[in-house]
């Protein structure tokens, strides 16, 4: 099993993708067949610093603290009080994007969409106990706001993860090539049906010799992203790969390795009883055998098209 990434002037990746993936690699094989995936390639960062499309922070902070109010107008018992100024401080982020994947989660598990109503014997929303929202059209677009909003901000707070994560991260541009399908929200894009393999070469990411592995595609944060956050990863919504839109990265540099074998990452699990054998880093979908151009062209705008081969 192999993915060509063909780009123009007759460059291009050749990708061994492991046996593990299989059911993967068929899925979407099929969907490309029927022209159904379709994807771009652009460079992805390490986020650690201001992006070029960065927004206005105490606008979007008064749009986020009038979502919250209406939230706690429906009844909602925040876990969180927010003042009239952006704050600066990843800890309030992180609360508040909880707000977003706990509730989000809550109501896929106990709505019926068929039915229109929550289930009977439906569980306890796990933040409030208490709250059931009137108005599920509205309560799903206030949260929705909330999370956009946290993650379009909070590149502005400075956590000592990401001061640590300079020093570990060369000084060379990181570089990633990642493919993502143009129209990943179509019903019979999303991939769920990890065998127990899929699953367990995400705990052997460090073990495996692989630079080629599935996007971050998760409800809530990967464990990179929670380091980077400072946030606890022994929350529910902090997991591995549960599911794929078609979308990887080639890893053009091997910072990602350097960063889960630090020991400041490594620090930071033991102060919540984690060893790093115990968690899923990464998906590693496969390893690159062959390309005809350098990493440093930076020729990834020039990307057209995948083959499976």
């Amino acid at each position: 099993m192999q993915l060509q990434l063909l780009f123009k002037q007759g460059k291009y990746i050749l990708i061994d993708v492991f046996k593990e993936n299989k059911e993967w690699f068929d899925f979407f094989k099929d969907l490309n067949a029927r022209k159904k995936y379709n994807s771009i390639c652009l460079d992805l960062p390490i986020f650690l610093d201001k992006p070029e499309d960065a927004v206005d922070l105490e606008a979007n902070w008064q749009v986020l603290k009038n979502q919250l109010n209406s939230l706690q107008y429906m009844g909602f018992n925040s876990p969180i009080q927010i003042g009239d100024k952006f704050p600066y401080d990843q800890k309030i982020h992180n609360v508040l994007h909880r707000i977003f994947t706990y509730s989000n989660e809550w109501f896929m598990q106990n709505y019926d969409l068929g039915k229109n109503q929550f289930k009977e014997g439906m569980e306890s929303h796990p933040i409030d106990d208490k709250f059931v929202p009137s108005d599920v059209k509205l309560f799903l677009e206030i949260i929705n706001n909330i999370n956009i909003i946290v993650h379009k901000t909070e590149y502005a707070n400075n956590t000592e993860s990401k001061i640590l994560l300079r020093s570990i991260l060369n000084k060379l541009p990181d570089y990633y090539i990642w493919t993502q399908t143009h129209i990943w929200r179509d019903e019979n894009i999303w991939f769920d049906k990890l065998t127990p393999a899929m699953k367990d070469i995400q705990f052997k990411y460090l073990d495996i010799d692989c630079d080629v592995y599935m996007s971050e595609e998760i409800q809530g944060k990967s464990y990179l992203r929670a380091f980077i956050d400072m946030d606890d990863p022994t929350k529910e919504d902090v997991t591995g790969r549960f599911g794929s839109y078609g979308s990887f990265i080639v890893d053009t540099t091997g910072n990602r390795k350097k960063i889960y074998q630090s020991k400041e990452f490594n620090s930071w699990l033991k102060l919540y009883d984690l060893d790093i054998n115990q968690v899923q880093l990464e998906w590693p979908l496969g390893k690159v055998v062959e390309k005809n151009f350098a990493y440093e062209e930076k020729i990834y705008s020039d990307f057209y098209k995948i083959k499976f081969l």
